[in-house]
């Protein structure tokens, strides 16, 4: 009987070229990272990408108030995201080098459960404890938070009032709105092939470029992607 060598070598060649391929799609899922945005109590938000580790991520845009709750702060392994006044930031940024969850903490609307004049929310999104009341100062501003909390204005930021009325706020940052800018959100599916990209353009602006994420040769891309 006569044994062609192609014929045996052939499939061995071609099994060892699927293995080699399965190894390097298996590490390219493996240079992504989980990041999951989660809310407490559940179902306000709920979001989950992979990133690449060292990834500077930024949370979404929470709804501000809903079904009743009001948001009060942003925390990574257990630690609130504030800006450098002390407040919460409805929109957070982290470096990410794990698998990570950040939780956005909502707090019935109505809730004084310290019962000290100051909404649940307000004290946490301000100063992150139930630790301040409705007389106190904590600015040190003449105006207690109970004022400012009135007057719609922040119990953290100084503000001075001079000769002839003339008011002013001091503070490191300032937050406007601008009815021109829309949000977009630009990111792959199956996730992990570009670089999660959102933020905030002029309608009918067309969208940046995306980032695409460099895989390893032998990676396959599903068609139509």
């Amino acid at each position: 009987m006569t044994f062609n060598s192609k014929t045996i070598l052939q499939p061995s060649r071609y099994y060892l070229w699927a293995v080699l391929l399965l190894l390097s799609f298996s590490y390219a899922q493996a240079t992504f990272v989980q990041v999951s945005q989660i809310s407490s109590p559940v179902g306000y938000v709920s979001q989950s990408e992979a990133v690449a580790p060292g990834t500077a991520y930024q949370t979404i845009q929470p709804n501000l108030t809903s079904s009743g709750y009001t948001f009060g702060y942003w925390s990574v392994g257990g630690n609130r995201l504030t800006d450098s006044d002390g407040r919460s930031i409805t929109r957070g940024e982290i470096t990410v080098n794990a698998a990570t969850t950040i939780t956005a903490h909502y707090f019935l609307s109505t809730a004084d459960t310290d019962t000290d004049g100051l909404l649940d929310w307000f004290e946490f999104r301000n100063f992150g404890n139930l630790d301040q009341n409705a007389s106190s100062d904590s600015d040190a501003d003449g105006f207690t938070n109970g004022q400012e909390n009135g007057l719609g204005q922040e119990p953290t930021v100084k503000d001075s009032v001079q000769d002839g009325g003339i008011s002013s706020r001091q503070s490191s940052g300032f937050v406007f709105a601008d009815s021109s800018m829309v949000h977009y959100l630009m990111k792959s599916d199956p996730i992990g092939f570009i670089t999660s990209t959102e933020g905030m353009l002029k309608s009918m602006h067309p969208l940046p470029p995306p980032t695409y994420t460099p895989l390893p040769m032998g990676t396959i891309l599903p068609i139509g992607r």
